[in-house]
């Protein structure tokens, strides 16, 4: 049984005298502390692992890349032809893994997507670095949470380098809590981890400013509320480091050379360590308004929604936002150093997302993370109220009679969204559920009344929430009406490489080596679909071609096969066309209630905008139209 901590060695005061103890272990006395593991919670994280990973890589190459995709994956794929980078604004780590990964595999879908997928499922089980500060069931329903996470679930599908940042973030505060206490070789793995976490997240995304920032803040914070005293967990962390700088050179070292090797494709590309510097600025630039041009083939230009933080864990992730905010409330009750760490991140991530109008979709992980620990750790303590057999008797009672009513209420409001109906049958179900946890409070007792009402609440949301990760993440075309997709790949992506094959056999009796002209207006995505191809053209623009090119003594002539955007006319000559959707985006227009509930219970697709290209095809004197 462990000692309460000392509270005379306690540097931190409130204005009301009490005092937040430096101590991050869990009271002795608590029903959630952390006790040695066992077989069960062993099997339970290999499990989780296992989910994690098979949710993430399952059917991840079924969807084309979309815009965004497509330019980081490009730049791994001018890596590995050895050509010279053509971007600027890409994740210098995913770009070297990448460029690996298509060395070894084959670049595809699946591998352009294989890191991400990786470290979101390494993300899924990184609460359980912190298992004694959140207890043993709060670790594990942070996992769990993290797992079945709507956005989480997404970003990891998709080609980022947000989520690689937020791993790196996570390392950093496992490594920082780490520090504490008087082991040293623990204080030297905890100084060996953050370093890495840090080196991982300045070279994966800009996100990392965003998780330096609110680290640098909340120090700042903690030594301002110290009114000048002597920090302990402060002044630990930097005598740690100081005896790491010297101690672990080496190691550090190590660290500093596999990161800049990461940053520049093995050092096969220098620029990327200027692109790494540049994040500086470029999450910098997050915190001015969002300029025109975020799709680039729309007229009129599309500026892509901003979503903060706080409403998409509303919208995809009731369960953790409510769960967190009970947490909170946890945390700052019990005013331990690490509760109060993690309040802090979660209050001031969402403050830092709402003053940054062009962050990308990634930041949210920067609010989710801290969220699910605070969620993690209500729910522990919910369910360490229960101590007997008996109690949990009780509870199963409530849940399995609230989830009847849950059934049909659920029922009844599909009815009602449907036209039929009206709308007090669902509220009379509520009602009832408020009834029946009255009833059951009179029967038992107000504890397992209001357990069993939580327990039924989180077992509603559970539900509610895998169902949105399964329809957001596992179609074969990418929503462009859920927020968080915004843009996708159009559906026209894959059966304009299948024409193309056609017409290539056709015209050079090689799937691949037909002649063809395209414009980059026609989007990265396209670009990165004809990456086989070898004979493309690839021009700025393809207006003018037929003035620059077809005057007298030109030794350039139009190819047979001319890729252009929608409404381009290229030329008189005997072309015939065939279009093709390749980009889908969305314009956030008001929905009346009904069809809003129902959006929102099931995800169906809204009507959204699309842009195609035009694959021209010369055609023989006689023919008029492309042959199929």
């Amino acid at each position: 049984m462990m000692s309460l901590p000392d509270q005379s060695a306690d540097p931190i005061r409130s204005h009301s005298s009490q005092r937040m103890t430096t101590d991050h272990t869990v009271e002795p006395d608590s029903p959630i502390r952390a006790k040695s593991f066992d077989k069960i919670e062993i099997v339970i994280w290999i499990m989780l692992a296992l989910l994690a990973l098979v949710t993430r890589l399952a059917d991840l190459g079924t969807r084309p890349l979309s815009d965004a995709e497509a330019t980081q994956a490009l730049v791994s794929w001018q890596l590995y032809q050895g050509k010279e980078v053509s971007y600027s604004h890409y994740s210098p780590l995913l770009a070297t893994v990448n460029f690996i990964t298509f060395a070894l595999w084959g670049a595809t879908e699946f591998t352009a997507r294989v890191t991400p997928a990786v470290s979101g499922a390494l993300l899924v089980i990184l609460p359980l670095g912190l298992r004694r500060y959140v207890g043993r069931v709060g670790a594990i329903s942070a996992g769990v949470l993290l797992c079945i996470s709507p956005a989480a679930l997404h970003l990891s599908r998709t080609v980022n380098g947000d989520v690689v940042a937020t791993v790196g973030t996570a390392l950093v505060l496992l490594g920082l809590v780490r520090m504490e206490g008087e082991v040293a070789s623990r204080q030297g793995i905890g100084a060996v981890m953050a370093a890495a976490g840090l080196a991982l997240m300045v070279i994966s995304s800009p996100l990392a400013g965003s998780g330096l920032g609110l680290l640098l803040m909340f120090v700042v914070a903690l030594s301002l509320a110290s009114r000048g005293k002597r920090v302990v967990w402060l002044s630990e962390v930097i005598t740690c480091l100081r005896t790491a700088l010297l101690t672990r050179r080496r190691t550090l070292v190590m660290i500093l050379i596999l990161a800049a090797a990461a940053a520049s494709g093995l050092f096969l590309n220098l620029n990327g360590l200027a692109t790494t510097v540049d994040q500086i600025g470029e999450w910098a630039r997050g915190f001015m308004p969002p300029e025109a041009g975020g799709v680039r083939l729309a007229t009129p230009p599309v500026i892509d929604p901003v979503y903060p933080s706080l409403w998409l864990l509303g919208l995809y992730e009731p369960l953790t936002l409510l769960s967190a905010l009970f947490g909170l409330g946890i945390a700052l009750t019990r005013r331990r150093f690490f509760h109060i760490f993690l309040a802090w991140w979660f209050c001031s991530g969402v403050l830092l997302d709402a003053l940054r109008p062009s962050r990308s979709s990634g930041e949210v992980l920067l609010t989710l993370w801290p969220a699910a620990l605070l969620a993690g750790l209500a729910i522990g303590q919910l369910a360490g109220t229960a101590q007997s057999r008996e109690d949990w008797k009780r509870d199963k009672t409530v849940v399995l009679t609230g989830l009847t009513v849950a059934a049909f209420a659920y029922v009844t409001l599909m009815i009602y969204t449907s036209g039929y109906g009206v709308v007090w049958q669902p509220l009379a179900a509520i009602g009832m559920f408020v009834a029946l946890v009255v009833v059951y409070w009179q029967w038992y007792d107000k504890i397992s009344a209001l357990r069993g009402a939580a327990f039924t609440i989180i077992a509603v949301l559970f539900l509610f929430q895998i169902a949105s990760a399964v329809r957001l993440n596992y179609v074969p075309v990418a929503d462009a009406s859920q927020p968080l997709v915004r843009t996708s790949a159009g559906e026209g992506m894959r059966d304009l490489v299948a024409v193309l094959q056609f017409v290539s056999t056709k015209k050079a009796n090689d799937p691949y080596l037909v002649d063809l002209l395209a414009s980059r207006a026609v989007g990265a995505a396209v670009e990165w679909q004809l990456r086989s191809f070898p004979n493309v053209r690839w021009v700025n623009s393809l207006e003018r071609l037929p003035m620059e090119y077809e005057q007298p003594g030109s030794s350039f002539h139009l190819p047979d096969v001319i890729l252009a955007p929608e409404d381009t006319l290229l030329t008189d000559e005997p072309y015939a066309g065939q279009d093709f959707i390749v980009h889908n985006y969305w314009q956030p227009t008001s929905m009346p209630f009904r069809a809003f509930i129902r959006w929102y219970l099931l995800r169906e697709m809204q009507p959204t905008f699309s842009n195609k290209v035009v694959l021209w095809v010369k055609q023989p004197p006689a023919a008029s139209t492309l042959e199929k």
